[in-house]
């Protein structure tokens, strides 16, 4: 632990001396994943993230999420389904290719597919570092 707090404290000392787009980089994965020294907290921002897309969604639903299917081919919505869908790139559930939203939800989903690719860089980067470190 001490170790880990040195070598964050290392990058965030020789962050100042960066210029300013890769300050910008250095910061976004200081809090992040603070420098892959603390993935649990994308974790933690992909869960929030996926809460609040439920409840956005949930709201958006029926009056701002437009079938984009035939009736006959259409999944029922599930809100839940449809923001893990957003989030996490990799993985198609059928809700993102039945529904697409309108006004505040799409700003939302937008949001969730950004969110989405970033943090799962942040990890596919955290994981193939360690793999090579090791």
């Amino acid at each position: 632990e001490d170790a880990q707090r040195v070598a964050i404290a290392k990058q965030r000392r020789r962050r100042k001396e960066l210029p300013l787009p890769t300050r910008v980089a250095s910061s976004l994965l200081d809090v992040g994943v603070g420098y892959g020294y603390r993935t649990w907290r994308a974790v933690g921002a992909l869960l929030v993230i996926v809460v609040i897309g439920g409840l956005v969604f949930h709201s958006a639903f029926p009056k701002h999420m437009r079938a984009i299917r035939p009736a006959g081919q259409l999944p029922h919505f599930q809100a839940w389904l449809y923001s893990i869908d957003a989030v996490l790139p990799v993985i198609n559930l059928g809700q993102k290719s039945a529904w697409t939203p309108t006004g505040a939800a799409q700003i939302w989903y937008v949001f969730s597919v950004l969110a989405g690719w970033l943090l799962g860089l942040g990890f596919v980067a955290y994981f193939t570092a360690k793999l090579f470190r090791e």
